[in-house]
């Protein structure tokens, strides 16, 4: 599954800290928004998917943790909205990202989602903190994910284990 574009929750970020380095493979850049807390992105995917997972990646060369974001809300949908739109469908609000304060750490999150959206969007709820009197937020990397069950690999792998002891 591909993000294939990220829209901003608003502009108002620096012109070299844009929505678009979230999806860069560059740990050294960020997307900063100073709208802080409700600010955040839309990802859309190249096709519908229940995606149930949200990967983040703090920046490798600075050291404000206190923007990290602590908490996200998760919402869906199958077309294009305006940011503040009421037909966005919540999947889950109140999610701890689980990042850790050291830079260039990583933490993946799962949440419970069945239906397939096409874009997401992604609120950044809480902050860790404030920095010089600021409550900005801001990340490197974000990816969304579909945890796989492990269910049929574990029956898949019974089956093996269970050939090869009846071939001895």
């Amino acid at each position: 599954q591909m993000c294939i574009r990220d829209r901003a929750s608003s502009l108002n970020s620096p012109a070299a800290e844009m929505v678009a380095n979230v999806v860069d493979g560059q740990t050294g850049t960020k997307y900063l928004n100073f709208d802080g807390i409700g600010s955040g992105m839309v990802m859309k995917l190249d096709h519908a998917d229940a995606m149930t997972g949200l990967s983040l990646t703090t920046r490798t060369n600075d050291d404000i943790w206190a923007w990290d974001p602590k908490t996200v809300a998760i919402y869906g949908a199958n077309e294009a909205l305006a940011w503040a739109d009421s037909a966005w469908s919540l999947i889950q609000d109140g999610l701890a990202t689980q990042l850790p304060n050291g830079r260039g750490e990583s933490s993946s999150v799962t949440f419970s989602n069945a239906n397939a959206y096409q874009y997401y969007k992604v609120v950044f709820t809480d902050t860790k903190g404030t920095h010089q009197g600021k409550r900005y937020v801001h990340v490197s990397e974000a990816t969304l994910f579909k945890q796989v069950s492990l269910l049929a690999d574990d029956r898949l792998s019974c089956l093996l284990y269970t050939s090869d002891a009846a071939d001895e």
